[in-house]
């Protein structure tokens, strides 16, 4: 079932930011979320709807917070990579 979410995280180089991944995931979430908001809208699911809504303000403070941290590493010279390697 997460095979395709592997396959996809595969993908990632090892060096690249953090918050960079993490900005770009939360965008397509928050994107996916304006859909179903539409879609509730076309529909008059008014309470489905503030749901999704409010789903999708949290997802998109989280993509801002990103957008701050990677502003903040890109400033100091530090860099979170995506994945570590100092375990294996």
């Amino acid at each position: 079932m997460l095979d395709p979410l592997n396959r996809m995280s595969r993908m990632i180089p090892d060096n690249a930011p953090k918050p960079f991944v993490l900005g770009i995931l939360l965008w397509f979430i928050a994107a996916a979320l304006m859909l179903l908001a539409f879609g509730l809208t076309q529909l008059d699911w008014t309470a489905l709807y503030k749901v999704v809504f409010s789903l999708m303000l949290l997802v998109i403070i989280g993509f801002m917070a990103c957008v701050v941290w990677f502003l903040v590493e890109l400033i100091t010279g530090r860099k979170t990579p995506w994945r570590s390697r100092e375990n294996t």
